[in-house]
């Protein structure tokens, strides 16, 4: 039975962005692999709905739950 490594869809898309297979030679990433990566260009990213968020959002929220710190702060 073989093992198969996963990777962040973060790491595979820079490698392919770059071109470059040994961007992270710390991960120990099999030529072929990063190679595949290269070749391939772009990756399926499967997430959750609740991590959809647009910057915007999420600086609105960062900014009430700061609000809601500082009110717990106080009491």
């Amino acid at each position: 039975m073989t093992n198969y490594r996963c990777y962040d869809h973060r790491i595979k898309q820079m490698i392919a962005d770059t071109g470059n297979p040994n961007l992270f030679p710390q991960l120990n990433i099999p030529p072929s692999t990063s190679r595949e990566w290269i070749k391939k260009r772009t990756f399926d990213v499967v997430t959750l709905s609740e991590l959809n968020y647009s910057n915007d959002e999420l600086a609105t929220q960062v900014s009430q739950l700061k609000g809601e710190i500082e009110k717990l702060k106080t009491m």
